[in-house]
């Protein structure tokens, strides 16, 4: 996945390592930075998928408000398609970098 929503604050921190685990743990409250409305939605929506990867393996299913969570397929060279989290969740298609190709034909010998 990408996590790419604004992270407020006097310093302007953009994203940065580890601010991700804030949403998806859902503990945005604890935090000094000034979250709003979209953030509180997301860190929901987020550890929505969460949950329903630890429940089922698959981190597809309903959201906590009982609606269909935008769907979240598997990323390959065939099916480029990554889960942005930016204002909500959403899929987009990024097609694989030369870099994940070699990561892949090191890790198991072909990239697909």
């Amino acid at each position: 996945y990408s996590f790419e929503t604004d992270i407020p604050g006097w310093d302007n921190p953009g994203c940065f390592h580890s601010v991700d685990l804030w949403f998806f743990f859902e503990s945005l409250a604890k935090c000094w930075r000034p979250f709003i409305g979209h953030h509180y939605d997301l860190a929901r929506q987020m550890c929505d998928y969460w949950a329903n990867f630890i429940k089922t393996g698959d981190p597809n299913g309903m959201g906590s408000d009982e609606k269909e969570l935008p769907r979240w397929d598997t990323f390959s060279i065939a099916n480029p398609v990554c889960m942005t989290f930016g204002d909500t969740a959403r899929a987009e298609v990024r097609p694989a970098s030369s870099l994940y190709e070699v990561l892949l034909d090191a890790r198991y010998g072909e990239s697909e």
